[in-house]
């Protein structure tokens, strides 16, 4: 989500089996450490814990406008379909404060619950599946 004054939120959306991968786990960690470094706030969501109306890939710019990605687009960006609407912003507005979330449930804090764990096993070579798994059910 894009504030308006420029505060731009980022919810990341990744199913629970990624999660647990080490392959996964380091490129989405260096992919949010990126973010950061331009200044995105950003979270983490559970894919396999979200209702599916949540679990949705768009864009809110402020009060504006919403852009919806309603079909993935493949690699090449040959395929897949977006549509802006400027009309019901609110409602995904609310959508993404849902997912969100707040305080100690917070995708913000899902997220540093998840680094704490990752990163230290990331930068040891201690790469521990099972418990990985274990952190991301809890969260």
């Amino acid at each position: 989500m894009i504030e308006a004054g420029g505060e731009i939120q980022r919810l990341f959306i990744a199913y629970r089996d990624d999660l647990a991968r080490e392959s996964y786990a380091r490129g989405l960690l260096a992919l949010i450490s990126q973010h950061r470094e331009i200044g995105v706030t950003c979270g983490l969501a559970v894919r396999d814990q979200l209702r599916p109306e949540l679990a949705v890939d768009y864009i809110v710019f402020a009060a504006a406008a919403v852009l919806v990605e309603e079909e993935q687009g493949d690699a090449e960006y040959t395929r897949g379909r977006s549509s802006v609407h400027f009309k019901g912003v609110d409602r995904w507005r609310d959508r993404f404060t849902s997912a969100w979330g707040h305080g100690a449930d917070s995708a913000p804090m899902a997220l540093q619950k998840y680094e704490l764990l990752t990163r230290p096993m990331l930068d040891g070579g201690t790469w521990d599946t099972d418990r990985v798994t274990q952190a991301v059910d809890d969260l």
